[in-house]
């Protein structure tokens, strides 16, 4: 199993237009310098990469710039206007430019894939483990991001050593590797941590579904109602897109996913309600599973 970053044919794209891409983003020197590849991380730079400064809580992004130059970083993402000796994107928001970046630098592969987007509290590992399954027994080719690492259909792992759901270069970049190696459906677990930090933005995904959601991470989300919010981002996107949303019908916080999948078709399960469409019955619990 590899540790590191996707492995995709050469790719390269000019600083004007990766601004563009991201919207809110101004260059302040040459925009038509080159950029090959994308990191946030100062220690992975290459020649030629666009350098991300992402603040975050314990460091700031920021700070690195000049080590990233020093490595060969030929532009750089940033909040604030630095010194620099390399031209700048500017932005209100490196995060969450960096999304849009992202996707137009790897060609918008969700695009070109199914997409399965599991969120809840609890489960999400064991669902998109089963679902990889039976869609592979069914011939189709997958692939996976999530907290075991990812998996592409080829045999091609990688393993991740923090997020479940990674930094947004880094699903794009997967994503348009699986599309290099022949995938066409994808299953990605979506934390909320991922969704409100952006790393999923530009994710077109087809197909929605929810575990469960209680109580977990509030430390960051501050309350209930704001974790909610944050699931129910993946749910509108895909209701947004006319897809699927699959709902936990024995489950308070699944249920309340119903208002922001409005416009979707909307498939429910559960082991409390027949009359669901998709219902779990006879179901026996032993020391073999």
């Amino acid at each position: 199993m590899a540790l590191g970053c996707p492995v995709t044919a050469p790719r390269s794209a000019r600083a004007n237009d990766l601004a563009a891409a991201a919207r809110t983003g101004a260059v302040i020197g040459d925009g038509s310098v080159t950029v090959t590849g994308l990191t946030f991380d100062s220690r992975a730079v290459q020649p030629g990469d666009l350098f991300a400064a992402l603040p975050g809580s314990d460091f700031d992004g920021h700070s690195y710039i000049p080590a990233a130059i020093e490595r060969g970083a030929a532009v750089v993402l940033a909040e604030r206007l630095i010194e620099s000796s390399v031209p700048v994107i500017l932005v209100n928001d490196s995060r969450a430019a960096l999304a849009p970046i992202s996707a137009a630098f790897y060609g918008y592969p969700s695009r070109e894939l199914t997409m399965i987007g599991l969120t809840g509290t609890d489960g999400k590992t064991t669902t998109s483990f089963l679902v990889r399954d039976l869609l592979r027994a069914g011939g189709h080719q997958t692939g996976l991001i999530g907290t075991v690492g990812i998996s592409i259909g080829d045999g091609t792992e990688y393993h991740l050593p923090h997020q479940t759901t990674p930094e947004s270069n880094l699903v794009q970049g997967y994503l348009r590797e699986m599309v290099e190696r022949g995938t066409d459906t994808a299953i990605l677990e979506a934390t909320s941590h991922g969704l409100h930090m952006h790393r999923l933005d530009e994710t077109v995904f087809t197909i929605a579904g929810v575990t469960n959601i209680t109580r977990e991470h509030l430390e960051y989300h501050k309350s209930v109602e704001n974790y909610r919010r944050a699931k129910a981002i993946l749910i509108e996107r895909v209701a947004g897109a006319n897809g699927v949303v699959v709902l936990n019908a024995d489950d308070d916080g699944s249920r309340s996913m119903e208002t922001a999948a409005e416009g979707s078709n909307v498939v429910w399960y559960g082991t409390k309600d027949s009359r669901v469409e998709l219902y779990a019955a006879n179901i026996v619990v032993s020391n073999t599973g």
